[in-house]
């Protein structure tokens, strides 16, 4: 199994055709390798007068999301699919992120991948608990 997660902030040139313009990012099922478009990125930005680092890292976290939780879309926060201009405003006060419970999976994942790489597996005593 793969211990290592990779993000690639790809241009317009390398964006799959058939992604409808609000897609931003991806993260293929079941894959440890994500992509960040970053052309779509900064449009999105620019459109709504936001800081481009600001929505780049928000992508890329949410596509990291993907990874670790190895789930979809939520109804509310970083996981939605599209973000509403509540979202919008609470990720330019940094306050959009994972909920305690996704916190708390994503660390019990990073530890158990990490385990993983060092050769070690480890028991359900020793993983978090979410």
């Amino acid at each position: 199994e793969v211990a290592e997660l990779t993000v690639y902030i790809n241009t317009e040139e390398r964006t799959p055709a058939h992604y409808d313009r609000p897609v931003m990012g991806a993260a293929p099922t079941g894959s440890y390798m994500a992509y960040a478009y970053f052309d779509r990125v900064r449009a999105f930005a620019f459109e709504r007068n936001l800081f481009l680092g600001t929505v780049l890292g928000h992508v890329i976290a949410h596509e990291l999301g993907h990874l670790l939780l190895r789930e979809g879309h939520t109804s509310a926060g970083l996981m939605r699919a599209l973000w509403t201009s509540a979202d919008l405003r609470a990720m330019q006060q940094g306050r959009l992120g994972f909920t305690a419970g996704q916190g708390a999976r994503i660390r019990a994942e990073v530890t158990r991948l990490a385990a993983r790489r060092a050769g070690h597996v480890l028991s359900s005593a020793e993983t978090v608990d979410p």
